[in-house]
């Protein structure tokens, strides 16, 4: 099984690069949003997608001491908490993707900032 440090060094990254497309890419972003809304059995597949990132992150990496640990556990909250609400409230996932589109760049420095510290914490 991995560790979370393993977990780190991909999702760290991860956030970098996909909060970054984020800001550099905002028409493209609202797009793949646009687009999104528009196709329910791709909610549902990303919801129950979220759902076992979350799953296993969770039952895998539920540590609550300072470190990449916390940063994995939390981030694997998320993905539980979002899946959940894109498979059993989807107007809520709407209102969520409204929010996301006007404060963007916003939750994208909370992703960078996320992912920096992911990196740092896997890689020193």
């Amino acid at each position: 099984m991995a560790s979370s440090t393993a977990l780190a060094t991909i999702f760290g990254p991860l956030l970098i690069i996909t909060s970054f497309w984020t800001l550099f890419y905002k028409d493209n972003m609202k797009k793949v949003l646009d687009s999104l809304k528009k196709t329910p059995a791709l909610i549902y597949f990303i919801g129950v997608l979220n759902i076992l990132i979350g799953m296993v992150f969770v039952t895998s990496f539920n540590y609550w001491y300072m470190g990449a640990e916390v940063l994995v556990t939390l981030l694997g909250w998320l993905f539980l908490i979002r899946g959940l609400i894109l498979m059993f409230f989807p107007q809520a996932f709407d209102k969520m993707l409204q929010n996301y589109q006007s404060s963007y760049i916003l939750f994208s420095s909370i992703g960078i900032a996320w992912g920096i510290a992911l990196t740092w914490f896997a890689f020193s």
